[in-house]
This record gives C-alpha cells, sequence and structure tokens, in this order.
C-alpha cells in the first residue's frame, strides 16, 4: 500500500498483448499456424491471453497499492475510461475483474473519431495530424517483429522478397527495430505531437491538479474529456485511462522524458500520475510489471518537489487550451480565425501607415 494516500492518481497504460496488425509478411502467405493464432483470437489487433494475464497482474498491484480502504466499487471513489477500441475495453476489464472481483464496473468511452484524449495524435480525430506520424512501413515491420518474438514465430517472417523469401538474420532483425524505434523518435519530436495530439490528456490533468490542490470540486466542470459524467456527488480518487503505446509515447514526449522510457512502451506499461498531500506530483513509469512501483520505476524531473506549476513549465505553453472546443477548432483543416486585440492593432497600424502615405502624397503633390 502507499506510505500516504494520494489526493488523486491517474493512471494511463497501454492495452495487454495482442494479434498482429495487420497480416505480416510471411514465408509462407498463408501460413496455417500463424492464419490459426490470428482467427483463435478475432482477427487482427485482438487482446490475447497473454494480454488478458498481463492486466490482471497490473490490476492486483493497484488493488494492493490503492484499495486498501475500497474493497469494494465506489462510483464517487474511481472513474474509468477506455479508448473505444476493443483491445483497450477488454485490458481494463481484466485489470478491474482483480481490482474488484465479481463486481461490474462501468467503462466510459466516446466514439473513435472524438478520441481526442487517448488518440489525439490520428488524423481520423484531428485532421491536421495528418503527414506528421510515423512511415509506417518501419514501424509495421517493428511491431510484427515484436508480435512474432512473444509468440514464437520469428522464424516464420520474411526478410526477402515475394519472389525469394528468405529467414531474417539476427543482424536483419535488431535493424528492423532499431528503424522502427529511430521512426517513432522522430514522429514524437513534431510540434504538433505535443500542441495538438497531446493537449486534451494534458488539459485534463492539469485541469484537476489545479482544482484539486486548491480544494475545488471539479467533477461538474467542463471537460475535456467528453465520456466523463458530471452527476456525480463527489471528485474521484483514482482514474484509469487505458489507451495506446502511441499515448505513451506522446506523454514522453511531452513530458522530456523519452530517454527514460527504456525503449518503445511494452504491453500493460503504465504511467501513474499521483498528487500528494503535499501537492507534489509523483510520476511512476511501469515499463514492466516487475516491481511494479518499485523507488527504480520513478520519472525523475531534477527537482525535489515536482508542483502544478513546475510541472506545467515542463510540458510547455503551447498545449495549454481553454476548452475542447478550442482544441477541436484548432485541429481542423478550416479553422475558424479567432479576432483577438493583437489583430485590431495590426489593423490600425496599417490604417495609420496608409493615412501618412495618403497625406504624403497630397502634400507632394500640391508642392
Amino acid at each position: 500500500m502507499v506510505a500516504s494516500i494520494p489526493l488523486l492518481t491517474v493512471s494511463l497504460f497501454r492495452h495487454g498483448d495482442r494479434t498482429y496488425l495487420p497480416q505480416p509478411d510471411t514465408i509462407d502467405p498463408d501460413d496455417e499456424e500463424i492464419q490459426a493464432f490470428i482467427s483463435r483470437y478475432g482477427g487482427y489487433g485482438m487482446l490475447t491471453d497473454e494480454g488478458l494475464r498481463q492486466h490482471a497482474k497490473l490490476g492486483a498491484a493497484m488493488k494492493k497499492r490503492y484499495l486498501a480502504d475500497e474493497p469494494h466499487y465506489n462510483r464517487t471513489f474511481i472513474h474509468v475510461r477506455s479508448s473505444c477500441i476493443e483491445r483497450c475495453l477488454r485490458s481494463v476489464q481484466s485489470q478491474l475483474n482483480v481490482m474488484f472481483p465479481n463486481e461490474p464496473v462501468p467503462i466510459h468511452t466516446v466514439s473513435k473519431e472524438k478520441e481526442y484524449m487517448m488518440r489525439g495524435y490520428a488524423s481520423g480525430v484531428c485532421p491536421k495530424m495528418h503527414n506528421f506520424l510515423f512511415e509506417e512501413e518501419n514501424t509495421l515491420k517493428g511491431d510484427h517483429q515484436l508480435v512474432s518474438e512473444a509468440h514464437g514465430f520469428t522464424q516464420k517472417l520474411n526478410c526477402g522478397t515475394k519472389e525469394n523469401p528468405l529467414q531474417c538474420s539476427l543482424t536483419e532483425i535488431e535493424e528492423i527495430k532499431e528503424k522502427s524505434y529511430k521512426e517513432w523518435e522522430k514522429s514524437m519530436s513534431v510540434p504538433q505531437m505535443h500542441n495538438l495530439a497531446g493537449a486534451a490528456l494534458f488539459g485534463e490533468l492539469i485541469r484537476m491538479f489545479e482544482a484539486t490542490s486548491q480544494g475545488r470540486k471539479w467533477h461538474n466542470e467542463t471537460s475535456f474529456d467528453e465520456s466523463f459524467d458530471i452527476h456525480r456527488l463527489d471528485d474521484p480518487k483514482l482514474i484509469l485511462w487505458s489507451a495506446h503505446d502511441t499515448t505513451l509515447m506522446v506523454v514522453h514526449s511531452i513530458l522530456k522524458t523519452w530517454n527514460q522510457m527504456k525503449g518503445l512502451p511494452p504491453y500493460a506499461s503504465s504511467i501513474q500520475f499521483e498528487l500528494n498531500p503535499d501537492n507534489c506530483i509523483t510520476i511512476w513509469w511501469n515499463h514492466d510489471l516487475d516491481d511494479l512501483f518499485s523507488e527504480d520505476k520513478k520519472l525523475h524531473f531534477g527537482v525535489p518537489c515536482l508542483t502544478i506549476e513546475k510541472f506545467k513549465e515542463r510540458i510547455g505553453d503551447e498545449i495549454n487550451f481553454s476548452s475542447l472546443h478550442v482544441l477541436q477548432d484548432r485541429c481542423s483543416l478550416h479553422e475558424t480565425f479567432n479576432f483577438t486585440s493583437i489583430h485590431l492593432v495590426v489593423i490600425f497600424m496599417l490604417f495609420l501607415i496608409i493615412i501618412i502615405i495618403v497625406i504624403a502624397s497630397t502634400t507632394k503633390k500640391k508642392i
């Protein structure tokens, strides 16, 4: 159990182990063993039995740390939010089955095109993200390699051509992984990943942290999370967000902790944000399921206390949107023009210059 109960905890995690996304390039295009693996779990991108076990383990660690005084589901204590993708929904369900055995717990979500919180990096959500994401060939090859390693299919992948298929050598396997990592790193460095892709998620974190630290109730305020039910008696103390590896990468990139990530986010890896009674924020990066919440899993920011102000400085002003509506407008390819006092000053100066030119021209003619 945690030494002092946090005022607020937000747990953001990747779904568990899954099948390929999409069909990998294999030596035998119709490999029966791989087809059976995909069919067994219902298709591409589906959670596996191992994925369920991973989240059961994470759920056990969460229960030990946060639920000593909350053995039963209580909607004033916990709020659960998931990406609408099935593997995310099933992952958090597996976690909840351990945290609250035999108790149905509601999981909130929104439709795919409204997923600014968990998938703000997707062009289907934020059109301006088009062309700012990874080169699919490199990242998909890397993903296929990782799935194959997890399920014993490495020798089935094709590193040759369609006409001359060849098994991948150890050197080629490492090159595939390295290219995938570099491509992700490059993708996360573009400004749009910061000021658009992570804006709703960090906007919601800041909204909750600031209100909680000030003793102000926030559950009935305007939220960046459209799934949040405002009809509550109190603010929840524990929030679960079930998401994707890209979501976690965006968070690390914005926090400037990419070098502390120790490789791309594995299945069921999680980031825990804890706002403590002294208003310091502790952030845990459980990059594997061994020794969860051990001291070496803390992210370091070079300060003894990561205050909310320091947290905001860390992420920068560029993702500070006043509301989800403003973010939606900024994401649009046909962004609404917002007239501000700066525009008024510019127009006035242009008008003044024109007047001066006209007067000067008139005076010159008289001379």
